[in-house]
């Protein structure tokens, strides 16, 4: 059988029924929401989020369209709640009313296939706890055919910021152990404090609640006040990131022993052991010249090889 043949064969074979494709029917009413930007959120303390809201007449008659929402603090602590600010934000065609229970209420008249953007803000403030979130219940409904709903529920997450805090150079572990110490005994919002050995006069500061940490610092012996603007990780990554002893060190670079019985010695590197962050050196001063191994940590170098700069 030669190659046209096959195509004699497939054309003699019957076509499979093609399948029906059902319309989608529209109705006369009809409604959607669309949250622009997605529904989970994340919040900083004392940061305001605006968020945009799309509702749109899906149905084939004008309608009204009533749109309502409320919301609810959620903590893992339930007997202290934070103080959040959630308002809408009233245009010239539409306004929001606020009834006993808290419910707020708006209307809008809508054409066919004609959609409205609201929005609200969000604010979050006082003494915040971690992963403490406020859930926005929005709701969608057509006046006309009230079973024509449609529902959305927006996730308001509060999240940590990172903070400076300036210090007197050599007290910045004095003023991180204050800082703990205080926030061990009261609720200011703080996470976790971070102090360099790298880095002087400064130290990080992870907190809730920015404000009452800087009440804080004020009275502090040896802080020198919050440095204005907040940090991202990244800016600090690099602080917790282990650093190996010995990086940068090569044989031939002079270095001063900085601990142990030979602190004070200017010695050369012979061997690096980056495995075991070891150097071996070669003392200036000794008689006779026996290599020594000592940790990477316990030398600092003062010069580096001639043949390794050029």
């Amino acid at each position: 059988m030669g190659l046209f043949d096959d195509f004699e064969e497939e054309a003699k074979k019957p076509e499979p029924p093609k399948k029906k494709i059902e319309e989608v029917k529209r109705e006369d009413h009809g409604v959607r929401i669309f949250v622009v930007g997605g529904s989970d959120r994340m919040i900083k303390p004392m940061e305001k989020d605006y968020i945009e809201i799309n509702i749109k007449n899906t149905g084939l008659k004008e309608d009204d369209i009533e749109v309502s929402f409320r919301a609810r603090i959620e903590t893992l602590d339930e007997k202290s709640l934070s103080e959040w600010r959630i308002d809408p934000v009233n245009s010239e065609d539409v306004s929001f009313s606020q009834d006993e229970d808290g419910l707020y209420k708006a209307a809008m008249r809508l054409k066919p296939g004609e959609s409205k953007n609201i929005s609200l803000s969000v604010k979050a403030q006082g003494d915040l706890k971690y992963g403490e979130q406020c859930v926005i219940l929005l709701t969608a409904r057509s006046r006309n055919d009230p079973l024509k709903t449609e529902a959305e529920t927006i996730t308001v997450v509060a999240v940590q910021t990172i903070l400076a805090v300036k210090t007197q150079i050599g007290y910045e572990k004095n003023v991180a152990d204050s800082i703990e110490s205080r926030a061990k005994k009261t609720n200011i919002g703080v996470l976790s404090v971070l102090c360099p050995v790298s880095l002087r006069g400064y130290i990080f500061v992870e907190a809730m609640n920015p404000e009452r940490l800087q009440d804080v610092v004020r009275g502090i012996r040896r802080a020198r006040g919050m440095v204005k603007g907040e940090l991202a990780f990244e800016d600090i990554e690099h602080y917790l990131a282990p650093k190996i002893a010995v990086s940068g060190m090569v044989e031939g670079d002079i270095v001063e022993l900085v601990s142990g019985p030979f602190k004070g010695e200017k010695a050369r590197i012979k061997q690096v052991d980056e495995g075991k962050e070891t150097v071996t050196v070669e003392l200036f001063e000794a008689m006779v010249p026996i290599p020594i191994t000592v940790r990477g940590e316990d030398v600092r170098v003062i010069q580096k090889d001639e043949k390794e700069e050029s």
